[in-house]
């Protein structure tokens, strides 16, 4: 038999050496001591699964489980499982960070049939009689770890944050979502439909499809052609069903937010352009943030609130926005910049608008020069991603600049189409193009948390590597010269991502 060789995820490489031993990784699995209730997933898991063996077509394998590490929290499990074959050995070490609401609930009394099916299923799918592909199963072996501590589980509580999302959620965007008027007298009609066959079960939880029906209605109200397709609207994960059901504030701030998604996704629907909303098809339409997202944030972190402020367009802002001007031809020539579509003037600053097209994507972006200094870029707005992505991921003081500069526009008539037909004024939006943001919080629908710096396939990565921190310090000086004094920085809203 050949010497076992150890693979180490990179989750784990900061905690082991890249060829440890089978020693070493033993004492660094009993290096800490987890203590947990024999009676609950995580429990059964550290205490009399420990060491659980399956032997299933020609593969043994052997599964240790130990406590938390560096990289997860006290609840998380991690794992190492031995597999051997006929002919050779090959030890797998992965992680999994687990569901801790899940790891806290009663283990069933045939955890440990179910643990042996799960793994003999895992060998089923990637084992054979000869030599182990051992790459194909450390996926399988992952799959399995992953999905071990919701099959043990003994039953879900009766009542969830997950079974009424479930129940509430699915009722409270079912119906008819608007009827918009089409030529010649013709009706767009919407519907979202919801029964069992919505949910529809997942690995990691259940996912809400509704069956979402497109009509085209004729002047009469006859129904000229339909379409229906079952579309997934997100994933209530299988951790909600074992998450205490909040207060009744909770539950309807959560029914309110998702009214107001309803209303959104009409609203979208009723500004597509003609021609786009009378072939539209039901997987097409103008789809806002996960509704199934929404439900879970504003149960667990209440009601969003109003959205931060970086400021007020006061009587300074007022007087910089009426003196906004476009660069005439003989300025935008000195530019010697060819991918400038728009230019202007506001103080000491020169804001200036690009478009770049590889053939691939374009990107469009607003960069700013005071005089004497170069041209840094404030944000880049990729159309194909619907993602807004500045210098340091100031959301409030990126939106209180643009409401400054399409003052301006406004006020000075200034407001043009761009190469892609978008006016400045809207494209100035970005995501809230789309309508207001339904929860602020999320990364969804606000201009992205990380800085352009973090991101290395923009067109224009060479141009702006290392110019972030240079670009947030002229972004600052401008608001404070030309808008607020006393604007605030630093406000990072979209940190809670989606659940």
């Amino acid at each position: 038999m050949t010497t076992p060789r150890l693979v180490v995820t990179p989750l784990l490489e900061a905690e082991l050496t890249a060829a440890p031993t089978a020693e070493s990784i033993e004492r660094w699995r009993r290096r800490i001591a987890v203590t947990a209730d024999p009676s609950t997933v995580l429990g059964a898991l550290l205490g009399r699964f420990d060491g659980l063996s399956v032997e299933h077509r020609g593969v043994h394998a052997t599964v240790r489980w130990f406590g938390s590490t560096a990289l997860a929290g006290e609840n998380s499990v991690v794992a190492l499982v031995e597999l051997s074959t006929r002919e050779a050995q090959a030890d797998v070490l992965a992680l999994d960070r687990g569901h801790d609401r899940v790891l806290a609930a009663p283990v069933a009394a045939d955890a440990e049939a179910r643990m042996r099916d799960a793994l003999r299923e895992a060998i089923e799918v990637y084992g054979r009689d000869e030599l182990l592909p051992e790459a194909c199963f450390f996926g399988a072996v992952c799959e399995f770890l992953a999905d071990v501590p919701r099959r043990i589980t003994a039953r879900t509580p009766d009542e969830s944050l997950g079974r009424w999302v479930l129940e509430h959620a699915a009722a409270a965007i079912a119906g008819e979502v608007c009827e918009r008027p089409l030529a010649r007298g013709q009706k767009l009609s919407v519907q979202l439909r919801t029964d069992e066959s919505s949910r529809q079960p997942a690995k990691d939880g259940i996912r809400l499809a509704p069956l979402v029906v497109v009509r085209r209605l004729g002047a009469r109200g006859k129904i000229l052609d339909e379409m229906e397709q079952p579309v997934s609207l997100g994933l209530v994960g299988t951790d909600t069903m074992y998450e205490p059901l909040p207060d009744d504030i909770h539950r309807n701030a959560a029914l309110d937010v998702l009214k107001r998604w309803k209303e959104q996704l009409a609203d979208r629907i009723a500004r597509l352009p003609l021609s786009e909303a009378k072939s539209l098809m039901p997987m097409d339409l103008p789809w806002p943030t996960s509704p199934m997202a929404l439900a879970i944030q504003t149960l667990r972190h209440g009601a969003p609130g109003p959205r931060p402020c970086a400021g007020a367009l006061g009587p300074l802002a007022q007087a910089t926005a009426s003196s906004l001007r476009e660069l005439d031809a003989n300025e935008m020539a000195a530019l010697e910049r060819p991918e400038v579509v728009r230019a202007y003037r506001a103080g000491t600053f020169t804001l200036m608008v690009r478009h770049r097209d590889d053939g691939e994507r374009i990107e469009e972006s607003l960069w700013a020069r005071r005089d004497g200094g170069r041209s840094v870029a404030l944000v880049f707005w990729l159309e194909e991603d619907r993602l807004a992505i500045s210098s340091d991921g100031d959301e409030p003081a990126l939106r209180l600049f643009s409401e400054w500069m399409r003052r301006g526009l406004e006020t000075c008539a200034l407001d043009r189409p761009l190469p892609t037909g978008v006016l400045l004024s809207q494209w100035l939006l970005f995501q809230d193009r789309d309508g207001d943001p339904l929860d602020h919080r999320v990364t969804e629908g606000a201009i992205s948390a990380r800085g352009y710096d973090s991101i290395d396939d923009l067109l224009s990565a060479d141009e702006i590597a290392g110019s972030a921190t240079h670009a947030s310090e002229t972004f600052r000086s401008l608001v404070r010269e030309l808008i607020d004094p006393d604007a605030r920085f630093g406000q990072r809203v979209a940190e809670l991502g989606l659940p």
